[in-house]
Parts: structure tokens; sequence; C-alpha cells
């Protein structure tokens, strides 16, 4: 599995210069027998206690995975409420 930190300042400008999380796109690859395809998750890191929440396996499509991450770092989603948002999201 591979971890891709988001590099906020750059996508996001007007985003607050003291955010308290990190965002990371989880992507793995999944070998089905007939093909093989990349699966994407998502990760938030608190940066004050070091918490940590990672859900893999969320969807196999880049446009989706990146409509998600937008949607996490916009609310400044931590880890205690990444399981609740995605299972909303979804």
């Amino acid at each position: 599995m591979r971890e891709l930190k988001l590099d906020l300042p750059s996508v996001y400008p007007d985003l607050e210069e003291n955010r308290r999380f990190d965002y990371s796109v989880l992507v793995d690859v999944v070998d089905t027998g007939n093909f093989v395809c990349e699966s994407y998750g998502a990760c938030v890191t608190s940066r004050s206690s070091g918490e940590r929440a990672a859900i893999s396996h969320i969807t196999v499509s880049p446009s989706r995975i990146d409509e998600l991450m937008r949607l996490l770092v916009r609310n400044q989603v931590g880890p205690l409420h990444l399981r609740d948002v995605v299972d909303d999201w979804l």
C-alpha cells in the first residue's frame, strides 16, 4: 500500500496556515484474478495528538476519491469523525 500525502498549501491556497490535520490518499493494488486495479482509501492524522484514522478500499475511482478528499479537507474532518463522514458519503 502506498500513502500519498496531500500538499494542502498548493492544492488549497485559501486554507488556514495552521491546519490541524494532515490528509493522505491510500493506494492499494487489488488483484481479482481476471484483472488488477487500484483501490483508494483515505487517512487523516491529527497534528497535535498524532491520532490517526485510515480507511482502505473506499473506491476504485480516482475522481471519487478526489471528491471525498476535497470534502474532508474543506470541512476539516478529524480522525475521530472520518468513519462517519465516509459512511455518509457512500
